[in-house]
């Protein structure tokens, strides 16, 4: 034989290899599958009619179409092994694989509809696209009414177009009395019984801006009576009315500190801003606040000129002209700052008064807690309080805890601990007031006469101390007037557990105690009184009790509590 008999006959045996081989692999990639894949079809139509013929009182009548589900045909054994998925190991899908019957002419007719990994039965199994009139969300404010917008088309692939009329619509969960998020159910079969559920959602919220331009429209954006409240972080604010821009006004609800008049503006910007939370800050509005010199307070009522830009600010003459009188004695007390002094209350002393801060919030917060009132006031998203087991220093500025017998209020944190200051003033253990003594003119830890000596090296008479860091604090004394942005003023530091409180302290004034402050000037001292805010008198005059400041190890956790002032945190 021949090389070229040879050569010829083995380009036949290879091209017959190569052809044998192509058909082996087309037939297990895809006549195999899809021969097995036709075969469970088969065997669902099978299972399918034992069913029927068993279950004689479920076959469909006039224009009805029954639909049996695969995983229902498992559960009837009607099939003994399970169908499985032509490529891998899978299982077909039970759940939205199943048989329909249907009588066309007097004879029952069988659909079957399987899904298995890349394969499913060429048959309509779609159900009809719902469009809906208006968005698929929609809004409502706490007590508005639930207007349903409807439906817009109904369009099929198999059927075309159907009638709006034949859509089932549900909207009966829908309770705008109540904060939540309701959904409105749309529901419309095809011909083959294809089912559509479509689905929107209706979120209740009190969108605080509109609850307060409702309240007020007929008093010119202010609340004239039956003023609502707001928690922000821990501090309880006075809604004072809606702004041309939709923003929010509102005041702390209490004097927050004593700040000299030159201090106002530094103390709201740098101290008080700085201690609120990321989560109040992000609501907060950046805003120009009234700035205008008066010569006329009773009348004025409308500010024609504004500072620049800043987060926080005060009331001013005109918000209280536009206040009741009973709102306005709510909110504040007759030593209490206001924008434009001159206008409203002469301070040439520059003597430190209550102060009061001022913010606009955003327009579009929501509220899912609270009603406005003084016992359940609304609150910022996200002002939730903190769970059992929260470390000290993540609890929010303002908020309760009860450490040692003693209520204190969270007022800032650094790396090594929280401070909080005494809601009331400090008692001995036979539940005498702690008082300063006769004499002593500065606030000194090394002075045995001073009150400071006696706080500084007698805790245990008073208070656990176990758990108190020792952080650097400073005395200063004044030679004219106390001023918050201290400059060059002469201090002494020292390094204390607790520090009797000073006038920039937050919540440092009280309404019913009287006690001194940590600042002095010459030879005199501040101390509260409930009439008159910060004044200052010779340390000789009438003994006062003292409020401290703690240091409270960051280590220590709430146990229990909800932060408010009947139910402080409990720390351990």
């Amino acid at each position: 034989m021949t090389n070229e008999f040879w050569n010829k006959n083995i380009r036949k045996i290879s091209l017959l290899i190569i052809t044998v081989v192509i058909v082996l692999i087309l037939w297990s990639l895809v006549i195999s599958p899809f021969l097995v894949f036709k075969n469970n079809e088969k065997t669902v139509l099978e299972a399918g009619k034992r069913f029927f013929e068993i279950n004689r009182g479920m076959i469909p009548t006039g224009e009805k179409i029954v639909t049996i589900p695969l995983q229902k045909l498992y559960d009837k054994d009607m099939i003994s092994e399970d169908l499985r998925n032509p490529y891998g190991s899978g299982l077909c899908d039970s759940k939205n694989s199943w048989i329909k019957a249907k009588k066309i002419n007097g004879e029952l007719n069988y659909y079957v509809y399987l899904k298995c990994g890349v394969y499913s039965s060429n048959i309509d199994h779609d159900g009809p696209v719902i469009t809906l009139k208006g968005e698929d969300e929609i809004i409502l404010n706490k007590g508005d009414k639930y207007e349903e917008l409807g439906v817009d088309n109904v369009v099929d692939n198999t059927d075309g177009s159907i009638d709006i009329k034949k859509v089932k619509i549900d909207s009966s969960k829908v309770n705008t009395k109540k904060n939540g998020i309701y959904e409105v159910t749309y529901k419309i079969k095809d011909s083959m019984n294809n089912e559509t559920i479509k689905i929107r959602t209706v979120k209740v919220e009190q969108v605080l801006s509109k609850i307060v331009k409702n309240d007020t429209k007929d008093t010119n954006g202010y609340y004239k009576d039956n003023a609502k409240y707001i928690m922000i972080d821990g501090i309880l604010f006075n809604i004072v009315g809606i702004n041309d821009d939709d923003t929010i006004k509102v005041v702390s609800a209490e004097s927050l500190a004593y700040v000299d008049n030159n201090s106002v503006d530094k103390w709201l910007n740098d101290y008080f801003y700085n201690k609120l939370s990321d989560n109040a800050k992000k609501y907060i509005v950046n805003s120009k606040w009234c700035n205008e010199k008066i010569t006329n307070p009773n009348s004025y009522k409308k500010c024609n000129g504004y500072s620049s830009g800043k987060n926080i600010g005060l009331l001013s003459v005109a918000d209280l002209n536009n206040m009741s009188y009973d709102i306005q004695n709510e909110m504040l007390t007759t030593n209490n700052y206001v924008a434009d002094p001159t206008g409203y209350k002469k301070i040439n002393n520059k003597k430190p008064y209550g102060i009061n801060p001022v913010i606009n919030l955003k327009k579009d917060i929501n509220s899912y807690s609270g009603n406005g009132s003084y016992e359940k006031p609304f609150s910022i998203p996200g002002n939730k309080s903190s769970k059992a087991g929260t470390k000290i220093s993540e609890l929010k500025v303002g908020e309760y805890v009860t450490y040692s017998g003693y209520d204190l209020r969270i007022i800032g944190s650094d790396e090594n601990s929280t401070r909080a200051v005494m809601v009331g003033v400090l008692l001995d253990p036979q539940g005498d007031e702690v008082y300063t003594e006769y004499g002593t003119r500065k606030y000194d830890p090394d002075d045995k006469q001073s009150i400071a000596y006696k706080i500084s090296n007698d805790y245990s008479s008073y208070v656990s101390a176990k758990k108190l860091v020792k952080n650097e604090e400073k005395v200063f004394n004044y030679k004219n007037y106390v001023k918050y942005d201290n400059g060059d003023v002469k201090n002494s530091t020292y390094k204390f557990k607790s520090v009797v409180v000073s006038l920039f302290d937050l919540f440092s004034p009280s309404a019913d105690d009287l006690y001194w402050f940590r600042e002095s000037i010459n030879n005199k001292a501040y101390y509260n009184t409930p009439s008159k805010g910060a004044s200052t008198y010779e340390f000789n005059q009438d003994n006062v009790a003292v409020k401290l400041v703690f240091n409270l190890s960051n280590e220590m956790t709430t146990i229990s509590g909800k932060g408010i002032k009947n139910i402080p945190y409990k720390i351990k």
